[in-house]
C-alpha cells in the first residue's frame, strides 16, 4: 500500500514549473507548501521580476507541448502543438487573467492562441455519434477551448529524443458556447467535491490519496483472422506474487519505470510481480493533496502506458523472447486474459486499482482519522465519511468498475469486495481500515478495494468523495466491522451485495438520488448517457450484459449461477438462455472476452 505518513507529507511531489526552464528532472519529494519550490507556486504566480519560467521554457527548453483533456473513461484527449504556438496559449491565458500590461502581451501576436477541441470529444471521445450528448449533437457539436492548466506542465522525457522535446500540459474543457465546462469534466467534478468536503463542517478539510495499480504486461499483435484486432500474449507464465525471480527477469523494466515516473515526479515506492500472468505488475507510489491526488494517478497511468509502447521491447529483449511482430503494451484493463473457448485464464487474477486515502487538517499537519476512545478506532468524521461511502456502495460501481470486465472480479476469494462492507485491516471487505499503530509507519487511512484498475481516477475520487460527503452531513452510523472473511458471510448478515454486473450499477446509479443531489444532476445525466451508450450499446448484442453474468458463472464454474442466469435473462433473439448448452454458453462468454480486449486493452 501507498504511505500515508502519520506526519505532514510536503505538498507534492510533481515537478516544480521551474525546473522545466533547465530541462532536468525533479528530486522525488519537494519543499513544504509555501516554499519557493512548491508545486502550486507556478510561474504564473511569481512576482514578474523573477522572469516568466514557463515563457522562457517554452521559448528554450520546448519543442512541442502536448495538451490533454480527460474523457470520462480517463482516456486523454488533445493535441500536439508546437512550441511557439504553445507560446502564444500561454500569453493568451495571462490576457484572459487580466494581465493586459504585461510587456509580452505587447509585443506578442496573439493570433492563433486559442486551442479548441469538437466538443464531443472529452464526453465520450470520438468513437460512435450517437454517443455524443444530445445537447451538443442540437448545437451541432461545435467546438470548443481547451483551458490549459499551467501549472500541470511537466517535462516528459521519455517521449522526448534529440529532434523534440516534449512537455505535458493538463487541460480542462469549456462547455457548449465556450461557458463553464462541459457537465462531467473529470478533473473539474474532483476540483469541487473536495470544496464540497472542505466547507463540510468549516475546517477546510484536506485530502491526501494515493491509488494502488495493478497492470498487466502483454505482448500484443494483430490477429490473423482479422488484422485490425488484437491478438494479446503473456510473456511470462505461472508467475506469483512478490516472486523475488520474476522482479529480476523484469530488471531493466522495473529500473526503465521508476526512471520515467521519477523524471515526471512520481515517487516511485515499491515495485513488484502479482499473482496473474502477463506478468501482473504492480508499482506503487507516494501519496498527493487533493485534485493532485487524481493527476498523479492519471499521469502515472500515462507515463507506465508510453514508457512500456515505445522503450520496454528493447529493454526486455535479451531476457524474454519477444516475436518480431508484437509489441510490448502495459495495459490497465481489468482481466486481459482468456483463451479461446470457456473462458480458462492463463493467470487467475483481475487488476484492482485500490485508494489509499486519509482526511486531514486545513494545515495538512494532523490527520484526522483515529479516535482512540471510540470502540472502533475511528474519528467521527471517518466513523460517517465511511457510513456514507458505504451506504451508495451500489452506485459507486458504475465508476469504480465502469467496464463490462471489472465485473468479473467481484467474486468470493478474489481480493476484491462482494459486499458493502469494512474491516480492521480485512482485506475481504470493500474497505479497510488500516490504523497509524499497526506498525508498519503509514499512517491511518482508508483502504477502498472496490476500483478496478480501469477506473478513471478523478472519477473515482470524486464520486468517493461525494458519498463520504453525504454521511458526514447527515450524520450516518457505519455497521460494525466485519471480523474474519466477509466472502463467507450470508444473506442474513444485512450487508447488501455488490453488483456483478455494469448494468446492474448503472440501475443502481440511476436509482441514488441522494448522490445525484451532491454530484449535481447535469454531471450524472452526462455520464449515465457516456457509459450506456459507449459502453453497453457499443457491445455486440449477442454479448450484452445478460452475457457478462453467464460469464461470470463460467468463469467461477458456478453452475448455479449459470442456471439462474439461464432464466433471468434473454438471448441474443430474445429467447431464453435455457436451450444453450454449457458449451455454448463458455463459446459466447469468449467472444464477449475477446470484444472486451479490442475495447479496454490498448485505451484503458
Amino acid at each position: 500500500s501507498s504511505i500515508m505518513s502519520s506526519s505532514a507529507p510536503p505538498s507534492s511531489s510533481m515537478v516544480d514549473p521551474s525546473i522545466i526552464a533547465h530541462a532536468v528532472t525533479a528530486p522525488p519529494l519537494m519543499a513544504p507548501e509555501g516554499g519557493e519550490d512548491d508545486p502550486y507556486r507556478t510561474a504564473i504566480d511569481r512576482p514578474r521580476g523573477s522572469g516568466d519560467l514557463v515563457l522562457t521554457a517554452l521559448k528554450s527548453s520546448i519543442d512541442l507541448v502536448l495538451f490533454e483533456a480527460i474523457d470520462v473513461q480517463g482516456i486523454g484527449r488533445g493535441k500536439l502543438v508546437p512550441a511557439p504556438h504553445a507560446s502564444r496559449v500561454y500569453l493568451s491565458t495571462m490576457h484572459d487573467n487580466n494581465n493586459e500590461g504585461d510587456e509580452h502581451l505587447r509585443r506578442e501576436n496573439l493570433s492563433n492562441s486559442i486551442l479548441m477541441l469538437f466538443a464531443g470529444a472529452t464526453v465520450v471521445g470520438p468513437r460512435r455519434i450517437h454517443a455524443i450528448q444530445p445537447d451538443v449533437m442540437k448545437k451541432g457539436c461545435p467546438n470548443t477551448k481547451l483551458i490549459p492548466i499551467w501549472e500541470t506542465m511537466r517535462m516528459m522525457p521519455h517521449l522526448s529524443s534529440q529532434q523534440s522535446r516534449v512537455a505535458r500540459v493538463l487541460c480542462n474543457h469549456a462547455g457548449i458556447d465556450n461557458k463553464d465546462h462541459v457537465p462531467c469534466a473529470p478533473r473539474v467534478l474532483l476540483e469541487k467535491m473536495l470544496a464540497a468536503l472542505a466547507a463540510c463542517e468549516g475546517g477546510g478539510t484536506k485530502v491526501l490519496s494515493a491509488f494502488e495499480y495493478e497492470f498487466t504486461l502483454v505482448a500484443a499483435s494483430s490477429s490473423p483472422e482479422h488484422s485490425e484486432n488484437v491478438v494479446l500474449r503473456p510473456i511470462m507464465r505461472g508467475t506469483d506474487v512478490f516472486a523475488s525471480m520474476r522482479s529480476v527477469e523484469l530488471l531493466k523494466y522495473f529500473a526503465g519505470i521508476e526512471r520515467a515516473l521519477r523524471s515526471t515526479g512520481i515517487d516511485v515506492l515499491t515495485m513488484n510481480t502479482e499473482y496473474g500472468a502477463g506478468p501482473q505488475l504492480e508499482i506503487t507510489y507516494a501519496p498527493s493533496w487533493d485534485t493532485m491526488g487524481g493527476d498523479i494517478a492519471w499521469q502515472y497511468k500515462r507515463v507506465v502506458k508510453e514508457w512500456t509502447r515505445l522503450h520496454a521491447k528493447s529493454a526486455l529483449s535479451d531476457t524474454i523472447p519477444i516475436h518480431d511482430n508484437e509489441q510490448l503494451l502495459a495495459t490497465f484493463m481489468c482481466r486481459p486474459f482468456f483463451q479461446q473457448l470457456g473462458l480458462d485464464f492463463y493467470g487467475g487474477a483481475s487488476c484492482g486499482g485500490h485508494l489509499n486515502f486519509s482526511l486531514w487538517s486545513k494545515d495538512r499537519s494532523s490527520n484526522l482519522m483515529e479516535d482512540e476512545r471510540h470502540a472502533s478506532g475511528l474519528s467521527s468524521i471517518a466513523r460517517r465519511f465511511l457510513a456514507g461511502v458505504l451506504e451508495h456502495a451500489s452506485a459507486l460501481s458504475a465508476f469504480a468498475a465502469p467496464t463490462i470486465d471489472s465485473y468479473w472480479r467481484v467474486t468470493s476469494g478474489s481480493w476484491a469486495p462482494t459486499r458493502a462492507c469494512w474491516g480492521i485491516e480485512n482485506r475481504t471487505c470493500m474497505i479497510r481500515f488500516i490504523s497509524a499503530s499497526n506498525g508498519d509507519g503509514r499512517g491511518a487511512r482508508f483502504e477502498w478495494r472496490q476500483p478496478s484498475s480501469a477506473a478513471n481516477p478523478y472519477l473515482a475520487l470524486a464520486t468517493f468523495v461525494a458519498a463520504g460527503i453525504d454521511g458526514i452531513q447527515r450524520g450516518l452510523t457505519p455497521p460494525n466491522p466485519v471480523v474474519g472473511d466477509a466472502y463467507s458471510l450470508d444473506d442474513g448478515c444485512g450487508l447488501n451485495l455488490l453488483p456483478t454486473s455494469l448494468t446492474e450499477a448503472i440501475e443502481a446509479l440511476k436509482d441514488d438520488e441522494k448522490l445525484h443531489a451532491i454530484l449535481g444532476d447535469d454531471f450524472v445525466q452526462w455520464y449515465l448517457h457516456s457509459v450506456e451508450t459507449e459502453e453497453l450499446q457499443t457491445c455486440p448484442r449477442m454479448y450484452r450484459q445478460s452475457d457478462s453474468r453467464v460469464a461470470h458463472g463460467v468463469l467461477t464454474n458456478n453452475l448455479g449461477e449459470i442456471d439462474k442466469v439461464r432464466r433471468l435473462w434473454g438471448s441474443a433473439d430474445d429467447g431464453s438462455l435455457i436451450n444453450l448448452t454449457n458449451e455454448e454458453i463458455a463459446q459466447r462468454s469468449a467472444g464477449l472476452a475477446d470484444w472486451c480486449v479490442q475495447q479496454y486493452a490498448e485505451l484503458r
